[in-house]
């Protein structure tokens, strides 16, 4: 459950963050005419502040592990309120996207144009659930560099980023007390291959592919 939930988030954070976000949704608005209005979900989206993260990259990782987050549909409460992460960031997002379906949903995004990222969070009923980051200036890895991670738990996140760079997305959600995040590394000479490493409560313990397995 924890792997889907991860999955789902890591492609929300590449398509919220994506510099093609607009194209995007208008070619699924295109594709989806077929359905009926009261099918599609309605979303309102406000210009709100600048949304600069002026921290470096390696701070806004570390900064956003160090969020404990609330349970998705289940216990929102127990995580930061929007004002509470603004705060944090030392930022108003640039814009927010709230739900009209009286769910008490709505996402908010920041940028770095200087370090080349993007951030975006999921709030329910004002409480952060989900928070991710894409990176621009990634550095990508060898598939020879990805077996060599370890997954006994004694890499830290500081410490994958300290051997292996900076990766292309980190996504994080809340499990109830601890966090459980999915980065992604770019494979170097593969535009669109990546590998995936997860985090539980601040260390690795899982690589997808696994390490053993003939990619």
């Amino acid at each position: 459950m924890k792997k889907i939930v991860l999955l789902g988030m890591a492609a929300f954070v590449l398509g919220a963050c994506g510099n093609n976000v607009q194209e995007q949704v208008g070619a699924d608005v295109d594709s989806s005419t077929v359905e009926s209005s009261e099918e599609v979900a309605q979303e309102s989206t406000k210009e709100t502040g600048t949304g600069y993260v002026r921290q470096s990259t390696e701070d806004t990782l570390a900064l956003l592990e160090s969020i404990e987050l609330g349970i998705a549909n289940e216990n929102p409460e127990i995580g930061p309120t929007y004002d509470e992460i603004v705060e944090l960031l030392e930022s108003e997002a640039s814009r927010t996207i709230e739900s009209d379906n009286e769910d008490g949903k709505s996402t908010a995004m920041w940028e770095s144009p200087r370090q080349g990222t993007q951030l975006v969070a999921t709030f329910e009923n004002d409480h952060a659930v989900m928070i991710g980051l894409q990176n621009e200036k990634t550095t990508p890895i060898t598939r020879e560099q990805h077996k060599t991670i370890k997954t006994d738990g004694s890499l830290t996140l500081d410490q994958l980023v300290n051997e292996f760079g900076l990766p292309y997305s980190y996504a994080q959600v809340g499990q109830g007390g601890y966090n459980v995040a999915e980065v992604e590394y770019k494979e170097e000479g593969e535009e669109y291959s990546t590998f995936r490493v997860t985090l539980e409560d601040g260390v690795v313990t899982s690589i997808y592919p696994e390490a053993d397995s003939d990619y």
